[in-house]
């Protein structure tokens, strides 16, 4: 039997992905994407917490355009779908590669969020960054380019509408999952410091690597800026 694309492209926040609907069984997956040119596989098996997903799900297709689907189970029904890849869209044609405005034009009402500890080369170096409008049921990632400076969307989930949105479906310490507070997007680094450290770290970037300071949920405050000393921000 040939294989065709799925029925529909459109993500539908707090609903559906490619006509995979929420709260639906892992069978609707397997039915859509079978069908699809790519791979399917399954995790059965809770990774993390016991608050996280008890199966994972997944699709994709990397030989034409990258695209993967992840469907999150908990008690046997799908509570999370997250996509990559240019392949699916939202109605208003939001897909990955939009900038950080065009998300935020498009849901003004959302809230900005880090995952402290999640740094790493996939994301250039820094933290996991979303924006997510809870009450639509929808988050948007963004990956930073240190080559173009600039982060784009790279990836779109769905949840329940008016739940709380985690990535991948649960936080696994040591990482954290915390409001950005400054007006996102934001240097997400900055803002861990402020939270933490519960002082202004001015105009300036802080180093925290380097210098004396306080220390303070694994953070050291103070140091230096391009080799000239700086007080600490923060102090105990």
């Amino acid at each position: 039997m040939a294989q065709t694309a799925p029925k529909s492209d459109l993500i539908l926040p707090g609903a559906s992905v490619a006509e995979v609907e929420l709260d639906g069984s892992p069978m609707s997956f397997q039915t859509v994407f079978s069908r699809c040119p790519g791979r399917a596989g399954a995790q059965i098996g809770r990774s993390g917490g016991t608050a996280c997903p008890d199966a994972i799900y997944y699709w994709s297709d990397l030989a034409r355009d990258p695209g993967v689907v992840t469907a999150y189970l908990n008690d046997g029904v799908i509570s999370q779908i997250s996509t990559q890849g240019p392949v699916f869209s939202l109605p208003n044609g939001l897909r990955t590669g939009a900038t950080e405005e065009q998300v935020k034009r498009a849901y003004p009402k959302g809230q900005g969020y880090v995952l402290s500890g999640s740094a790493g080369h996939l994301n250039g170096g820094r933290n996991l960054v979303c924006w997510a409008d809870e009450g639509a049921g929808v988050a948007f990632k963004f990956t930073w380019w240190p080559s173009k400076k600039e982060s784009t969307l790279s990836g779109i989930d769905i949840f329940p509408k008016g739940s709380d949105f985690r990535p991948e479906g649960c936080i696994s310490p040591p990482q954290q999952w915390e409001k950005l507070k400054q007006p996102f997007p934001a240097d997400a680094h900055t803002d861990r410091l402020q939270a933490v450290c519960g002082a202004s770290v001015g105009r300036f970037r802080p180093a925290c690597s380097t210098g004396n300071g306080c220390r303070r949920g694994g953070l050291r405050c103070g140091g230096s800026i391009r080799g000239r000393p700086r007080p600490p921000i923060c102090t105990g």
